[in-house]
């Protein structure tokens, strides 16, 4: 299993504003829904918003993995984001995050939601990913950092 078969280039993200994570969660919703339009951002950004209730995604080291499952979506999908600032997600180590990994996937799929969590997990405590994330100039930068360490695991 490998992230890059998720990810599209339309929804990996450089400076994505928000002051808080609701608006950074809106923020990528609004970016999903432009990429897929039969999406609906407010159907998106509540169940985004009803996990984070439940347990916050804030994980460690700046990084947070926001994720739902959504009833219409044909395939699961992985953005990923480097804020403009670091935002609180109530992380485990009490750290502001400044990188996403936002999976959302069909009701159906939730064995390979479950194995994607646990990928982005292993790999972000792996190396040095998460600092070559922090220093990609652009999108298509941020998306060969995340293509280049998901291929060196396996």
């Amino acid at each position: 299993m490998r992230l890059r078969d998720y990810m599209i280039p339309e929804l990996v993200l450089v400076d994505v504003p928000g002051s808080d994570r609701e608006a950074v969660l809106d923020a990528m919703a609004q970016a999903l829904c432009k990429a897929i339009p039969n999406l609906d951002c407010k159907t998106v950004w509540d169940g985004l918003i009803e996990r984070e209730k439940k347990i916050a995604t804030g994980l460690e080291r700046g990084v947070a993995v926001p994720h739902t499952t959504l009833v219409g979506l044909e395939k699961t999908l992985l953005l990923v984001a480097r804020l403009d600032q670091p935002v609180d997600f109530e992380a485990l180590d009490g750290k502001p995050v400044d990188l996403i990994f936002m999976l959302l996937s069909p009701p159906e799929c939730i064995a390979t939601h479950i194995r994607l969590l646990a990928r982005v997990a292993r790999l972000c405590s792996a190396g040095g990913l998460l600092d070559a994330m922090r220093e990609a100039k652009d999108e298509e930068a941020l998306f060969r950092v995340v293509e280049e360490e998901d291929g060196r695991h396996v």
